[in-house]
């Protein structure tokens, strides 16, 4: 058929390509000058190379690998590096489709492998320090990309942090400074991807969610700074007025937010000490209404119901001390009884800390809004089912607090166990020796016997009680 015949003649003709070291070389080799192409040109080669590897995921997996392979050698993620901070808007598309078809096709888990195990070319342009100095006067698109990607790090950064860190510094200044909503969302997409700790292995764990949250994540917080303005140069045909630029602006923080909160999701412990040591509470969500467009607001929103759903106490604790519900509350009561995804989304953050009855947040609530604020809505059932939960947790006497209790002092108990739940966190990220692992395993088995002695202690005088109360009512029947 006429589908047979296409499907084997791109294999022939991917196979062709790949294999032929001497065509690859003049293709790629031909940009080591790019003072000699056009902006065209360079345009023209990031177009072959995604045709290329949109026919090349037709072949069988082992020279799919090969033919992977072979572009690395002759500097595929280099170019992809070089054009990814171009000031070319052309440039930079081309730039996330490559980077999103060659983790798409190659694999994230392939990708990723090359980051971290691989250098880039030796002999490419894009990591020659000479040959950008001999071309810092072009004005073409991809040079502009390489000068601005390499200004960002002095060279003994370069050296220590390597490929992966470039990458990632690379990707989130285009979040940051890209001047297109649709690519920030597109290179938000190849960043979570990247992070992904499901398809990672233990050596990707180690360098590359290392690597970010010791650099690259921190710039995350740029643009919520007061000063903050998105990147727009003169030659862009992307103008703006004063309202799209604010916007955009909120656009911008929507998107990190969201990215941040995958990240509280994904990464566990790591991410919690980025969001603790960088004050992601204050200068995120505790200025809720900062800006006035809707999908930051949610963003922000979103990235609370994120920390309350990694069931922390951490996090529980940095929400109370912090007040983060104050400017939830009070935006929900601006907005009156209306029925509207703002309001939607707010209700379901309660209803998420009602259902799952986190107590030192219902206490939180409850004490400190209930009765001047949240009483009176009857619309909904959730407040009034948060005050019900509050009463049914003082009578129980359970804790309303943070830890306390003796069993947790001992190391037994629910804080005990979520010390051992920890220390796994961490090793499921960087790996353990048998004998850490043997430690563990003593602590909870110690852990449990506290629980058990325990619950045996409880039956035993239980029995006594029991025992007790017959006898008495022996010595009264006789009588």
């Amino acid at each position: 058929t006429i589908n047979s015949i296409i499907y084997y003649n791109n294999i022939d003709i991917v196979s062709s390509i790949y294999s032929d070291d001497s065509l690859l070389s003049k293709v790629f080799d031909k940009f080591s000058e790019p003072s000699k192409y056009t902006e065209d040109d360079l345009l023209q080669l990031l177009t072959f190379i995604i045709e290329l590897c949109g026919l090349a995921v037709n072949l069988p997996a082992p020279s799919h690998k090969g033919f992977y392979k072979a572009l690395s050698k002759h500097g595929l993620y280099s170019i992809i590096l070089a054009a990814i901070p171009s000031s070319s808007y052309d440039i930079r598309i081309k730039a996330v489709d490559l980077l999103s078809t060659v983790i798409q096709y190659n694999q994230p888990s392939n990708f990723r492998n090359s980051l971290v195990t691989h250098s880039l070319a030796k002999n490419n342009f894009y990591l020659s320090d000479s040959s950008i100095h001999n071309n810092s006067n072009n004005n073409n698109g991809i040079s502009d990309g390489i000068n601005n990607n390499n200004n960002n790090m002095n060279g003994s950064e370069q050296n220590e942090n390597g490929v992966c860190a470039r990458y990632l510094d690379a990707i989130v200044d285009r979040i940051i400074h890209e001047e297109d909503a649709g690519l920030v969302s597109q290179f938000s997409d190849v960043l979570k991807t990247l992070l992904e700790p499901e398809t990672m292995k233990q050596i990707e764990k180690q360098t590359i969610l290392s690597t970010f949250y010791e650099g690259a994540a921190s710039k995350l917080l740029v643009p919520f700074e007061s000063n903050f303005e998105p990147s727009q140069s003169s030659s862009s045909n992307l103008k703006r007025s004063p309202q799209d630029t604010s916007i955009f602006k909120c656009e911008v923080r929507g998107e990190i937010c969201d990215l941040i909160s995958y990240c509280i999701e994904q990464h566990g412990f790591i991410c919690r000490g980025f969001i603790l040591g960088n004050g992601i509470a204050t200068k995120i969500i505790k200025p809720l209404v900062a800006d006035k467009q809707l999908h930051s607001i949610l963003g922000r929103i979103k990235l609370l119901r994120s920390m309350l759903s990694a069931k922390d106490e951490t996090y529980n604790k940095c929400i109370v001390t912090n007040d983060l519900f104050e400017n939830v509350i009070k935006l929900f009561l601006a907005k009156g009884n209306v029925n509207n995804l703002l309001n939607s989304t707010i209700i379901e953050l309660f209803e998420y800390v009602r259902s799952e009855n986190v107590k030192i947040v219902v206490k939180y609530i409850v004490e400190r809004y209930y009765e001047k604020d949240l009483k009176g809505i009857e619309y909904v059932g959730t407040f009034k089912g948060l005050k019900a939960l509050y009463d049914a947790n003082r009578e129980e006497g359970i804790g309303m607090g943070i830890g306390g209790g003796r069993e947790e002092e001992k190391g037994g108990g629910i804080g005990g166990r979520r010390r051992i739940e920890e220390e796994e966190d961490d090793s499921y990220f960087f790996g353990e020796e048998e004998e850490e692992k043997k430690e563990k395993e003593e602590k909870r088995d110690r852990v449990e016997g506290v629980e058990r002695k325990g619950e045996k202690r409880k039956r035993e005088e239980e029995e006594e009680g029991g025992e007790e109360m017959e006898g008495e009512a022996r010595k009264k029947s006789k009588f």
